[in-house]
């Protein structure tokens, strides 16, 4: 599939090369955008957003212009594969470890409130040393589960 991507890629970097105004060479290019998005999603090679945003939709707005049996197949692709992507995440957010990292990730949040309204109130000793390596600590897990 990789090898296919690439000849798409050299596909649609040929026809920029040659100009894309006839409606022919616009539906062509429309044509090498979804096949890439399709491949794309198949194989997995890149992010749902991106697939989306570079490819499928380009391909609709190449449709535009041609006959309705290619934009009409642009939009279903378009419309499946975000279906298929809102499944998913829809899916991830309902599964078990998502709302126990979520719940982690507030405990935390309320964790460091703490420990922040600890530092304040303590004088400087050594246990003010340790709220501190626990407040950065914190932070940065904070930090990564964003």
């Amino acid at each position: 599939r990789k090898k296919a991507i690439s000849i798409c890629h050299y596909s649609i970097s040929r026809l920029d090369e040659g100009g894309s105004g006839s409606p022919a060479l616009r539906a062509m290019r429309g044509e090498f955008f979804l096949l890439a998005g399709k491949w794309l999603a198949k194989s997995k090679l890149q992010d749902s957003e991106l697939i989306i945003d570079s490819y499928l939709r380009v391909a609709v707005e190449h449709f535009t212009t041609s006959r309705s049996r290619e934009l009409e197949k642009g939009y279903y692709l378009f419309a499946k594969f975000s279906d298929k992507a809102y499944a998913q995440l829809k899916n991830h957010i309902a599964s078990a470890e998502y709302q126990r990292s979520l719940s982690l990730k507030m405990k935390n949040e309320k964790e460091l409130v703490n420990v922040k309204k600890l530092i304040k109130t303590e004088n400087p000793s050594n246990t003010l040393r340790s709220l501190k390596v626990m407040e950065s600590r914190l932070e940065r897990e904070l930090r990564l589960d964003r």
